[in-house]
């Protein structure tokens, strides 16, 4: 069965029925799946890097909840020309009474996934960013809701005087 879009999903599940789902998940584990760097321009900082963040998500079922894979891809660009790519994906495990279904994930991957997911990929990338030797910013908070994909421009030593 394809995906829900979230206005599909939103169509079928009711705010009282997410929420009743919602409300009786239990977090059990978030945890590095695997990760792929590519460092284009060596160990100085970029002078200014342009952002592109795109993501997506998968679930699947536990014996006792379900999982979901959180897979990010980040694109930094330097004048045009890559800097650093990184791809990371989180594994999130949840206990559960009740199964989630394509239409309940639909809605979780719009509303709360970004926001539990988005904290780790921050971390994951200002830590990477500090192993390139470069100078670490903090990624901008994620506004759910809008699929405007993050642009952050950077500039080296901006207000340094």
């Amino acid at each position: 069965m394809p995906a829900a879009t979230v206005e599909e999903a939103k169509k079928r599940v009711s705010p009282d029925e997410f929420r009743v789902f919602v409300g009786q998940i239990e977090l059990a584990a978030i945890w590095l799946k695997d990760t792929m760097v590519k460092n284009h321009f060596g160990p100085e900082t970029p002078n200014s890097t342009a952002i592109n963040i795109t993501s997506n998500a998968t679930w699947g079922p536990l014996p006792e909840g379900f999982r979901i894979l959180m897979k990010y891809r980040v694109r930094m660009k330097s004048a045009n020309a890559p800097s650093l790519d990184v791809d990371v994906t989180f594994g999130a495990d949840y206990r559960s009474q009740s199964q989630i279904t394509d239409d309940i994930f639909s809605i979780f991957e719009e509303v709360n996934l970004p926001l539990m997911m988005w904290p780790y990929l921050r971390e994951y990338v200002s830590a990477t960013m500090g192993r390139a030797n470069w100078v670490s910013f903090t990624l901008p908070i994620h506004k759910v809701g809008l699929r405007r994909k993050p642009r952050v421009p950077r500039q080296k030593d901006a207000d340094a005087e």
